[in-house]
């Protein structure tokens, strides 16, 4: 993944082991919630492995994963809010947890969905009695005996059910947002790059500190070197004595940042001896005057 995501996924997997260690030290949880505890933990750390080798396989293999992992989340993520506070649980949180990363992955679609199943993995066991499911899973409901009405639980379960669905709308819109820049940046640079690339006349870019950030092919062919092995070194290390007038002109333009339009000058060719060649500069800046 990207720097961005590794940090995310870093994030994540910190919060969540806080929240469960907080939760072991100071709720001294049922065995059984202690259990559901150290999987969901367990599950972070699946999680934020696998994603940070995700780069060997394919994105719908990817997708499957996260998929899987969310419900499994989800399904913990209910019967802790169920057994350790019902509507006034922390683990409340983890919903929100699970939500923010279906919209990263799914955007707002999944964010919906999510938030959606999560309402009601959260919501259903604090009114109805689902225990007959599977006895000692689900918690009967317990409103009575926390001298809870049944207003002030609906109250406190619609603001949590808000609040799963603002954070839905917000990273969802976010993501959605971000995915569309990405893809249409990632479009123009393609464009831009095959343009560059088809270019006979050649191209390169030299950063403020004199390393090659770009080296088209036909700039290569003029100059007689490889592109893949000039891109990110030095120009001091990449053109040779052959190139001292070639050289001397681009460190003439970076140190007084201004260039003149065209020079013709002469470089030794490692193939064809040495050859004329027209050298037009351009210095360009950035909105707060810096090369």
């Amino acid at each position: 993944p990207s720097d961005r995501g590794f940090w995310f996924l870093s994030l994540r997997l910190a919060i969540t082991l806080l929240l469960l260690g907080s939760g072991l030290i100071f709720l001294k949880p049922s065995e059984f919630s202690y259990s559901l505890l150290v999987v969901y933990g367990a599950l972070g750390i699946v999680y934020f492995v696998y994603n940070i080798s995700a780069r060997y396989h394919s994105q719908e293999f990817l997708r499957s994963i996260i998929i899987a992992q969310l419900i499994f989340e989800l399904l913990i993520e209910g019967l802790l809010v169920n057994h350790v506070g019902g509507s006034f649980s922390p683990f409340i949180l983890f919903f929100i947890i699970s939500i923010v990363v279906a919209a990263l992955y799914f955007r707002l679609q999944g964010s919906i969905l999510v938030a959606t199943a999560a309402g009601l993995l959260y919501s259903l066991p604090v009114f109805f009695d689902l225990s007959f499911i599977y006895e000692g899973l689900i918690e009967p409901p317990r409103l009575a005996g926390m001298g809870i009405s049944s207003d002030e639980a609906f109250y406190t379960v619609f603001l949590h059910l808000c609040l799963f669905y603002f954070f839905s709308f917000l990273s969802g819109y976010l993501a959605q947002n971000l995915f569309v820049t990405t893809r249409e940046l990632s479009r123009l640079r393609l464009e831009t790059s095959e343009i560059l690339e088809q270019m006979r006349s050649g191209l390169l870019t030299v950063d403020a500190e004199k390393r090659i950030v770009y080296f088209n092919k036909a700039a290569g062919d003029i100059l007689g070197l490889d592109p893949g092995n000039v891109r990110g070194r030095h120009i001091l290390n990449v053109f040779g004595k052959g190139y001292r007038e070639f050289q001397r002109r681009i460190n003439m333009a970076l140190d007084h940042k201004r260039a003149e339009d065209r020079w013709e000058i002469s470089i030794d060719h490692p193939e064809g001896g040495t050859i004329p060649l027209g050298l037009s500069l351009s210095i360009i800046k950035d909105d707060e005057e810096k090369l």
